[in-house]
């Protein structure tokens, strides 16, 4: 399979080198991923930019939980939009809804205004939105570029359906960016069934970090967050499924 851009969720620098020298195309920039990928620093970005090649998009999350912000939250996010694209990024990575699940369109549209000429991609909020198709066309319509789905499901093998529709109905005008369960296993089946043209996947390992484990009787987070462990994308992981794209 030609001209697949491959893009790895990443929280670390070590996760940016081993995906930069895997050969994949671009990297999706957060922080805390084991909470699902919130804002990274702007240190971290800059180490990033400049010791690889890749494309960076950054994902714009003030906080985990629901992605119904307050106000000042959404300044929040309006304020580290301008930040980052200020910085270079190549693309601004966001969702923001109502708490019908409806998109917060109002919202998006200053992100957009924000975002000058950078892209804009809407994260995977878009999987609990009532009606994916209508919110499609709607972001179509504001100028989004790309949308990270699994398909409404779990993960995107079980989604390739929808993601399948989503991207006939897409056209050319807005890119279906598949993600969430990605391996080297099911890679080639998701884009043949899908026919997408690029892929999302963190090709993560867990770390058992040493420094804190004889402390405990102290935590730094809760009981259900152990912060001894933490992700890192495995070179050797990337390396496997951009070799599995090659060679499909």
């Amino acid at each position: 399979m030609k001209d697949i851009i491959t893009e790895v969720a990443i929280d670390s620098y070590q996760s940016a080198i081993n995906a930069n020298n895997a050969g994949a195309n671009r990297v999706e920039l957060c922080s805390d991923l084991i909470m699902g990928g919130l804002t990274p620093s702007l240190g971290l970005y800059r180490l990033i930019r400049k010791n690889t090649n890749l494309k960076i998009a950054v994902m714009i999350r003030p906080r985990a939980g629901d992605f119904c912000y307050s106000k000042s939250e959404i300044e929040h996010i309006m304020e580290d939009v301008k930040l980052f694209v200020s910085e270079g990024a190549d693309a601004i990575v966001t969702g923001i809804l109502n708490s019908d699940f409806s998109i917060n369109y109002e919202a998006m549209k200053n992100v957009i205004k924000y975002s000058k000429s950078t892209p804009v991609v809407f994260h995977r909020a878009f999987d609990i939105v009532n009606d994916q198709f209508k919110e499609l066309e709607n972001l179509k319509k504001i100028g989004i570029s790309r949308i990270l789905t699994s398909g409404a499901r779990q993960n995107c093998e079980l989604g390739i359906e929808r993601i399948k529709e989503l991207i006939n109905k897409a056209s050319d005008e807005i890119s279906i960016l598949p993600g969430a369960g990605v391996s080297d296993k099911n890679v080639v089946k998701i884009l043949k069934e899908t026919g997408a043209k690029e892929i999302h996947f963190t090709a993560k390992k867990i770390i058992k970090t040493g420094s804190l484990e004889n402390l405990k009787e102290v935590n730094y987070s809760s009981k259900e967050l152990n912060e001894h462990f933490k992700i890192e994308s495995e070179f050797e992981a990337i390396k496997n499924i951009i070799n599995k794209i090659k060679d499909a």
